[in-house]
């Protein structure tokens, strides 16, 4: 008879999905992620776009960056960020047809 250790063995982790679905539960860092749906951005221009703080932009970023959800491009001096994967949007629209069904209301 196999005991639960070894059953828990025999499962996926599923601990990096679980660290991208964290960063995605935060409603600023989804607004960062629609912010560079079509554009590569420095933190400079999302500060005043967002109108939040340069710290907390970077803050935010740098937990994107970290998930691989971002990445970015050097230009001399300025840095811009981009989304990694092109998907990503899709994806967050999958997720809120699924979750929020008829959010045509709000």
């Amino acid at each position: 008879m196999k005991n639960n250790k070894s059953h828990q063995s025999e499962f996926k982790s599923f601990e990096p999905e679980s660290q991208v679905f964290k960063v995605l539960a935060n409603s600023k860092r989804l607004q960062i992620i629609f912010l560079l749906q079509n554009q590569k951005l420095s933190v400079g221009e999302m500060t005043r776009i967002l109108g939040l703080p340069q710290a907390n932009i970077s803050q935010h970023l740098m937990i994107l960056r970290k998930v691989n959800l971002l990445s970015t491009q050097k230009n001399g001096r300025r840095v811009d960020y981009h989304l990694t994967h092109p998907k990503l949007l899709e994806f967050i629209s999958l997720l809120t047809q699924l979750l929020i069904p008829d959010n045509s209301h709000k």
